[in-house]
């Protein structure tokens, strides 16, 4: 598909910006999905924003390779009961009624923190409600039941990919940076979700997605200072 499909039908749902961060870091980032959706980076770029209509065949493609429904990308249907019959990941949950073919991931009370930091005490972490996400699902996006948590992301420095308020799954068992993501980390005390960029020289950016926060870089001989509590593999709102 050329830029030119985008004058084509398009999406226009407010919360279809949001769905779509999804897909994309799903897919590995805006440049990979530009490339599966067939458009520019640039085109990508202004859909993510809400500042373009987004043509349905890119849509479709992006649904697609990142095995969602279509129906939850485009209406953002993610109830128990608009998900029979789809690929919609996740649910909430009632451990006695658990439908079929998903697994409880328990939910933490301790806000993580996406804005400029926020000092968090360890001792409050514990377990409360819990959501339930397909399990053929978790294991196509690498991430084990066992060691999947839930947190609440707090500000808005990840904004436009993360926003306050959002639900985040968070793969406890990486406890390293071993590619660039989207990872919840400790640093200097404080609970945080950035995305971390490794460097040639070992070297790491802490970086924003919103453009009105800064970056930090971590020297290579300061890396040990960060506690990497998990990777986030997914984000979405409370369902």
């Amino acid at each position: 598909m050329s830029d030119d499909d985008k004058n084509s039908d398009a999406l226009e749902d407010e919360g279809f910006t949001h769905r779509l961060e999804t897909l994309v870091e799903r897919l590995g980032g805006p440049v990979k999905a530009a490339r599966v959706a067939g458009v520019s980076r640039q085109t990508l770029d202004q859909w993510r924003l809400g500042k373009s209509k987004v043509a349905l065949a890119g849509a479709a493609r992006l649904a697609k390779a990142a095995e969602i429904s279509l129906d939850w990308l485009v209406e953002g249907r993610d109830t128990a009961a608009d998900q029979a019959g789809t690929d919609a990941p996740v649910m909430k949950a009632n451990p006695d009624e658990l439908a079929d073919g998903f697994v409880i991931v328990p939910q933490l009370k301790l806000e993580a923190s996406a804005g400029g930091g926020r000092l968090a005490l360890t001792g409050d972490l514990f377990k409360g409600d819990v959501v339930a996400f397909r399990e053929d699902w978790l294991h196509s996006i690498g991430s084990n039941a066992n060691r999947a948590e839930l947190l609440t992301a707090s500000g808005d420095s990840m904004e436009p990919t993360i926003r306050d308020g959002d639900l985040l799954l968070v793969d406890r068992a990486i406890d390293r940076v071993v590619s660039n993501g989207i990872y919840v980390l400790v640093f200097n005390g404080a609970v945080l979700v950035k995305r971390i960029i490794v460097r040639l020289d070992g070297s790491l950016i802490l970086k924003s997605d919103n453009e009105l926060y800064g970056e930090e870089a971590v020297p290579k001989d300061a890396t040990s200072e960060l506690i990497i509590e998990g990777r986030v593999r997914w984000h979405g709102k409370t369902v």
